[in-house]
């Protein structure tokens, strides 16, 4: 009962406030809505079917942290928007003006010349690791994308996934060229198997789609894009499992285990923050300065002023979210809020 009453409290508290804030800017697409909308559909979908794949129960106390950080973000906004800078409600138009497209054209050049930049770098360092890995089998690994994730064609790799958010947001039907390039960069992205790289590609390219108003919101978009991140998020895998054993891309069992995998990763958030919180962990891996590390980490290299940060919460410090044996390794993600609160 107590759970389903913090349920509850949650989805009104969205619902009131995300419609006030459509109300005075004249757009669902709010800092306010891109966390609270989000977060309240994975918190349904661990409530609901997450005891079904087998995952532990969702300790809804943790959701409680939520509620009150969405209203303190809401609050955040009203003063910001409505108050200090008084931001009018006005529904987007889907025209993007003359300016604008002058804009565009220059940006795109730009972001085009920049990724035939990125690219080849990020395909040297992908092909030089593989080879001093020893091969194409090593590749599906999670040493090697540990290593993938250091060095210039790491660096390259940041700067395409701001390109693509880019060249995503600008593209227009017809443009065959941006297309391409847009599809080369996401390949290369992908190669990586970063999914949480893919991921910010999609939902930044549209979401900038959505605040320029080329780009409209409906249940069928939400459940195209919903099938989208499930497809890549899978791709990732299906090119480690090449790697390593051709012979399972035709097992109709792996994509049985990378359906649940993709629920288990979805859900892994907000069940981990409730783990920490019913098990009363503060220790997740790494010291405070962690959630800031990348300033603190670019004004000491800058200035030779200490040492790095290393990056905290190993999945060693995890929780455990998955009752089953195959999937019993520790999460280290506990959500926007959960992280700071920790």
């Amino acid at each position: 009962m107590q759970g389903l009453l913090i349920l509850m409290l949650l989805l009104i508290e969205v619902a009131v406030l995300s419609r006030l804030d459509n109300k005075r800017f004249g757009t669902w697409v709010t800092p306010f809505n891109a966390l609270a909308f989000p977060y309240t559909a994975v918190v349904l979908l661990a409530y609901f079917i997450g005891p079904v794949l087998d995952f532990v129960p969702l300790y809804m106390p943790s959701v409680l942290i939520w509620i009150v950080g969405l209203f303190l973000v809401w609050a955040a906004g009203a003063l910001l928007g409505w108050g200090i800078l008084d931001l009018r409600g006005t529904p987007s138009s889907r025209d993007v003006s003359p300016i604008a497209t002058l804009y565009d054209s220059e940006a795109v050049r730009l972001a085009t010349i920049l990724a035939w930049i990125a690219m080849p770098v990020m395909l040297y360092g992908l092909f030089s690791l593989v080879t001093a890995a020893g091969g194409w089998a090593q590749f599906g690994t999670e040493d090697f994308r540990e290593e993938y994730s250091h060095g210039v064609h790491a660096h390259a790799e940041v700067l395409a996934t701001l390109l693509s958010i880019l060249l995503i947001g600008t593209y227009r039907r017809g443009q065959r060229w941006s297309l391409f390039v847009i599809g080369s960069l996401v390949l290369c992205i992908i190669a990586s198997r970063s999914k949480g790289h893919i991921m910010e590609v999609i939902a930044g390219g549209l979401l900038f789609r959505v605040m320029r108003g080329t780009l409209r919101i409906s249940v069928q978009k939400v459940a195209f894009l919903a099938c989208g991140t499930y497809i890549v998020f899978n791709f990732a895998y299906v090119l480690g499992i090449l790697a390593i054993s051709p012979e399972n891309v035709l097992n109709s069992d792996t994509y049985v285990n990378l359906a649940r995998h993709y629920f288990y990763y979805l859900c892994a958030g907000p069940l981990a923050l409730g783990e920490a919180i019913k098990l009363g962990v503060m220790d997740v891996g790494g010291d405070w300065t962690a959630i800031f590390a990348p300033f603190i980490n670019l004004h000491r290299a800058l200035l030779h002023s200490g040492s790095i940060v290393e990056a905290g919460s190993a999945h060693g410090k995890g929780m455990i979210t998955g009752l089953v044996s195959n999937n019993e390794v520790g999460v280290n993600v506990y959500t926007f809020f959960g992280t700071p609160y920790l």
